[in-house]
């Protein structure tokens, strides 16, 4: 078998500060910018605040400041939340990448791979 998948991809507008439920427009690939060092404590999905089990995404930080995903964070609904591996807040810097998978048991985003 051949071939090569491609995914849909997203430019976020800048980022300007902290964002609880960061809006993913239904894009797989999704290229941020900020203009400073900011927290995302969940995503939420075009029109439907309940993401579908397996959905993927992955994080691309295209801009110059560090982005940190907060672990369980309650500025996020409990559906949209992040439960990173570890327990503890992920710092993604510069030209860093997370990618994150939707479990519809939990409830909850999980980092499946991260690329400092």
């Amino acid at each position: 078998v051949g071939g090569s998948v491609i995914f849909a991809r997203a430019t976020q507008s800048p980022l300007l500060g902290n964002q609880d439920n960061l809006k993913l427009e239904g894009a797989v690939t999704l290229l941020i910018d900020s203009d400073g060092a900011y927290d995302i404590t969940g995503f939420h999905v075009g029109n439907d605040p309940n993401p579908s089990g397996g959905m993927m995404v992955i994080i691309l930080n295209s801009g110059a400041f560090s982005l940190t995903f907060r672990h369980e964070n309650t500025g996020s609904e409990a559906q949209q939340r992040l439960h990173i591996s570890t327990g503890a807040s992920l710092v993604m810097p510069a030209d860093g990448s997370v990618t994150w998978v939707y479990d519809d048991v939990a409830f909850r985003w999980r980092d499946v791979a991260v690329r400092p």
